[in-house]
């Protein structure tokens, strides 16, 4: 995953300086800076790019949904700042799971638990929704993943690797699909990679620390080392 993000980065990169206006290859370049592989190295330049396509396309909802992003990194103390700009966000699509999910984090952050598990659970149910690229996705590696229950050898290795690559582009298009990432878990978790699996289940329990799934997925994790 990491070498796959990097390439993809120098890809966009290169992409970005070939066609500086372009608003699509700055807003995947910036999403490539968001990508949690680089652990915030790259968040000023997210802001400026975030920033140049909303001077281009003011009603974009990737380029303001990261300006909140970026907020609820650089303004840990303040959540409130990021909470304006997701709620912003959330009024150009109302179920957009990525920023419900963000969103649910501030508020967990202000004290508004009852908020906060509201956004949950309502970003829980559009990150499944299969007329989203990522609802579709999901449903992909979750047929994969079962088919692979079924089968043995040769077929069986096939379909977690299908379903895998379903899980991934999920996650990819929205990095807090806990349910995703709670598949990602437990396909690294029956090829016994615990560590990944422990990483991929932080991440979910991080978006959502209710989600059933993930927490017995990180109790077999715990019994397992």
């Amino acid at each position: 995953d990491l070498r796959a993000v990097q390439e993809a980065y120098d890809y966009a990169r290169n992409a970005a300086e070939h066609d500086a206006y372009s608003s699509d290859g700055r807003l995947l370049l910036a999403r490539l800076q968001l990508d949690p592989t680089f652990e915030d190295q790259f968040l000023e330049d997210a802001l400026g790019l975030f920033k140049a396509v909303l001077q281009q396309r003011p009603d974009s909802l990737a380029a303001t949904r990261g300006l909140g992003l970026i907020k609820q990194v650089r303004n840990a103390s303040d959540p409130q700042s990021a909470g304006s700009k997701l709620a912003e966000a959330l009024k150009l699509d109302p179920n957009d799971p990525w920023a419900l999910s963000a969103l649910a984090r501030v508020y967990k952050d202000l004290g508004e638990d009852s908020r906060a598990e509201g956004n949950t659970i309502k970003a829980a149910r559009y990150e499944r929704d299969v007329r989203r690229a990522q609802g579709y996705a999901f449903a992909l590696g979750l047929r994969q993943e079962k088919l692979a229950r079924r089968a043995t050898g040769k077929a069986h290795a096939d379909h977690l690797r299908e379903a895998s690559r379903g899980y991934r582009w999920a996650a990819w298009l929205n990095p807090q699909h806990t349910q995703a990432l709670t598949g990602l878990a437990s396909l690294a978790f029956e090829l016994e990679d615990y560590p990944l699996a422990g990483n991929r289940l932080e991440r979910a329990l991080a978006a959502d620390p209710n989600s059933t799934p993930a927490i017995m997925l990180n109790a077999l994790l715990e019994l397992a080392f």
